[in-house]
């Protein structure tokens, strides 16, 4: 099983859309997926139709995202089975309840706090082929994600605000690292909310392929920059009407697709890739 979260100290550079496209196609592809909404706000659940802030008041005893990560290890397994939530399109989702923002901070008080994802999601191992974990800009939760992912796409806005939190995701995923000695690797930088007719725009693409990314995290020489996600209506619409990409009009346009279709390439190429370096070390 494969753990994936998109990181940037950044808000609003479209994290939470590349996860919503992530799950809708690669559940599309007949992958098994699950997400774990670890963002306080709540939006991909809400996204894709998972939870609502009147379901959680109308039905306070269900379990959500806070409660697994405080619980005892002895009652994780009973919970997850009371927290998992099946979509229409989207896989499976674990959201984040209404309490979370309170739930962190005890959280973060707890000895061992940044792996007690880790230690939540272990039952689930071998249930899915693809866990993704949606993630706000910084704090525990997002510490919680670095270490429980086994990969990770870092999403930055083409735009010099969005170049200047290059330093500081890398520093952050460095950080964690060299103390736990486990985290992901980086799976590829996505440029997002791209426009190729602003001068601004491709400036900053050409800041972000050019980046000593090395300079910054040890752990890789070599960090990869994909084809920009670009800034167009029909994610907008995605997001907002809680459809897949694939049930988009707009997205008949295949150049319009293939934003989608990139990002899980990238990810299915840089899994098997994975797969054929492991096989060829036990082979060794």
């Amino acid at each position: 099983m494969e753990i994936l979260t998109c990181l940037s100290a950044k808000g609003g550079s479209a994290k939470t859309t590349i996860m919503v496209v992530l799950a809708a196609e690669l559940t599309l592809r007949g992958y098994k997926v699950l997400t774990i909404d670890a963002d306080t706000q709540s939006s991909f659940s809400k996204m894709v139709g998972a939870y609502s802030d009147d379901e959680a008041y109308s039905h306070p005893q269900r379990c959500y995202l806070g409660d697994l990560l405080l619980a005892s290890p002895a009652r994780i397994s009973t919970l997850l089975e009371e927290a998992v939530i099946e979509t229409k399109f989207f896989g499976s989702v674990i959201a984040p309840g209404p309490n979370l923002k309170e739930q962190e901070r005890q959280i973060a008080s707890k000895s061992g706090s940044e792996l007690r994802l880790v230690r939540s999601i272990e039952p689930l191992n071998g249930q899915y082929d693809f866990m993704l974990i949606d993630v706000g800009r910084q704090g525990t939760l997002t510490a919680n994600a670095i270490c429980a992912a086994t990969g990770t796409l870092l999403a930055f806005e083409t735009s010099l605000l969005g170049v200047e939190a290059i330093r500081q995701t890398l520093s952050e995923v460095e950080e964690i690292r060299s103390v736990y000695r486990t985290g992901p690797e980086i799976i590829a930088v996505v440029p997002t909310k791209y426009l190729r007719n602003r001068a601004v725009h491709n400036l900053a693409l050409k800041t972000l392929r050019e980046f000593p990314y090395s300079e910054y995290y040890s752990y890789q020489n070599e960090i990869k920059v994909v084809e920009p996600f670009e800034c167009r209506t029909a994610f907008e619409k995605m997001v907002a009407l809680g459809v897949p990409p694939h049930h988009m009009d707009d997205f008949k346009n295949q150049e319009l697709y293939s934003n989608c279709e990139r990002l899980v390439n990238t990810i299915l190429n840089w899994k098997e890739e994975k797969d054929a370096t492991s096989g060829s070390l036990q082979t060794a």
